[in-house]
């Protein structure tokens, strides 16, 4: 049998400085360098987060603006075949055009409505592309 006296366990105090082991084997230092190494990892991750939700956004509105600019186009480009094909019209209604000229200005108007449509789907799927990357639904 022992001879040294029983001391039940009772809870350390955490402010008692005597209750604080004076050697630990440097396990709390590396506790402490292991919370900052996470610490420091968790503000290097929401820093790559935020720079790529703003290139995101960046790109999409980009996007969008060249997509506004492809709309404007193409109605440019309608106005434009269908003031060609009222011109050719008329000069072969005066006998100075051949059918070929007007079925070409027909064709060149269904190109430049098809592309207007084209632009304008271009543009929806561009602004749908940023109203995700700000985050919105």
């Amino acid at each position: 049998m022992s001879t040294e006296p029983v001391v039940p366990d009772r809870p350390q105090d955490p402010t008692d400085p005597a209750a604080l082991p004076l050697f630990d084997g440097g396990q709390r230092a590396s506790v402490v360098q292991e919370a900052e190494a996470m610490h420091r990892q968790a503000r290097a991750d929401e820093r790559d987060a935020v720079l790529a939700a703003t290139r995101d956004v960046d790109v999409a509105y980009t996007g969008m603006t060249a997509a506004a600019k492809n709309v404007d186009l193409a109605k440019a480009a309608i106005d434009q075949a269908d003031e060609d094909y009222r011109v050719i019209r008329l000069r072969y209604e005066a006998g100075k055009s051949i059918n070929v000229e007007v079925l070409d200005a027909i064709a060149s108007l269904t190109r430049a409505r098809t592309a207007y449509a084209d632009a304008l789907y271009q543009h929806a799927a561009a602004r749908a592309r940023l109203t995700r990357a700000i985050g919105e639904r």
